[in-house]
């Protein structure tokens, strides 16, 4: 259902998912998603390689989805975007 979500602009009201405002916001959350990874949490959706036609150039990511996250993980401390779920087993 999550990868389902159509990403695109902010303005196509059929789009789900918008940009991050800026590049260096979508580097961060491009960073914690790697550190949840490192710290051992299953990343079950990927949403760091997201293209959308038209807009290569866009602050896009796509859902991401993480489970296993254990208390004390970066991950399951931190608020880090609407794209973004991490549960725990």
């Amino acid at each position: 259902m999550m990868q389902e979500l159509k990403i695109g602009p902010a303005y196509d009201k059929t789009s789900r998912l918008g940009p991050v405002v800026t590049n260096e916001h979508r580097q961060s959350i491009v960073k914690w998603i790697a550190e949840g990874v490192d710290e051992g949490a299953a990343l079950v959706l990927d949403g760091r390689n997201v293209t959308v036609p038209g807009y290569e150039h866009g602050f896009y990511l796509g859902p991401t989805l993480f489970d296993h996250v254990e208390p004390g993980m970066s991950i399951g401390n931190q608020e880090i975007f609407d794209q973004f779920c991490a549960s725990s087993a």
